[in-house]
């Protein structure tokens, strides 16, 4: 039987099978590498791979829109680091999630672990945020070896395969990953209820979030977090990770953010949203080369 190349549906899927199966031809590469020599190699390869592709493109125009006035050569020192970050944080993956407590502090140093919510004390959780830096894997793994494990909440890959290999990984530092989404809103509610913190990733394009500042320009932003925290009174607590001498991190844990209290719980959302925003521009101009670029954050 020959496959219906003219497909688009078909086209797809062969496409999603290849990607899962170079996707995991590498993971187990890089498992069996010693931890530096596999993030170095990702690194390389991620940069040779992507470096002339559409999402590049999209990078250099966003960089363009989110810094004006900044140089060509200036926006290439740019976007081969973050190239090189992506590729590292999937070639890393196979060993944050294979690393016991001891190992994984080895490659991190944290600040502010006083500013760590106690949820056991408490009797609910917090909502940590952070964005798409460095490896945002990090973190959640940081905390699981203090004896802090959250909840993650992510966006599921579009390609099946790709999320299982994630998920699998994943499974090893984390209570749960719970899906964005109405249902997912739900089980995270549910979650810091029952005294369980939750970390999100608050740096991506929510078509149907709200509008609010990023770089100078308004983009859709989720506001679950805002809206929770403003109606059940959860901490929300700032976590940055930085990547330091290719493949060591530093995690810094900030003090919780002061809730907004205007009487006008539109305007909280959006003055807290407004607040998380700006933290981010701050990481992210600090070190631009870390962050992706590449995503539609703003279109």
């Amino acid at each position: 039987m020959m496959l219906n190349t003219d497909n688009p549906a078909t086209l797809k899927n062969i496409r999603y099978r290849l990607e899962y199966l170079l996707a995991y031809m590498l993971f187990i590469l890089f498992r069996t590498l010693p931890y530096p020599l596999a993030s170095n190699l990702g690194g390389v390869i991620a940069r040779i791979i992507f470096l002339h592709t559409k999402r590049t493109k999209i990078a250099k125009n966003n960089i363009c829109q989110a810094m004006p006035g900044i140089s060509t050569n200036e926006v290439d020192k740019i976007i081969r680091p973050m190239w090189e970050n992506i590729g590292r944080n999937f070639a890393e993956l196979p060993h944050v999630s294979s690393m016991d407590d001891e190992d994984i502090m080895e490659i991190s140093s944290i600040s502010g672990q006083e500013h760590i919510h106690d949820d056991q004390k408490t009797g609910h959780g917090a909502l940590y945020f952070t964005a798409h830096l460095a490896n945002w894997e990090i973190a959640p793994r940081i905390f699981h070896a203090l004896g802090h494990p959250v909840n993650i909440v992510y966006r599921k890959a579009n390609n099946p395969g790709l999320e299982e290999i994630i998920e699998n990984a994943r499974s090893k530092y984390t209570i749960n990953t719970l899906a964005k989404g109405a249902g997912g809103a739900r089980h995270i509610l549910s979650h810091l209820k029952n005294g369980r913190s939750v970390g999100m990733l608050v740096d991506q394009k929510m078509n149907d979030g709200i509008g609010v500042d990023f770089f100078g320009r308004k983009a859709m932003t989720a506001p679950a977090i805002a809206r929770l925290a403003l109606k059940y009174h959860y901490p929300v607590i700032p976590v940055r990770v930085t990547r330091n001498n290719d493949s060591m991190f530093d995690v810094t844990v900030y003090p919780q953010l002061e809730l907004p209290n205007t009487n006008n719980k539109d305007d909280d959302i959006i003055l807290l949203m407004q607040n998380i925003n700006h933290m981010l521009e701050v990481w992210i101009k600090e070190n631009p080369g870390q962050w992706i670029w590449m995503h539609n954050r703003w279109s």
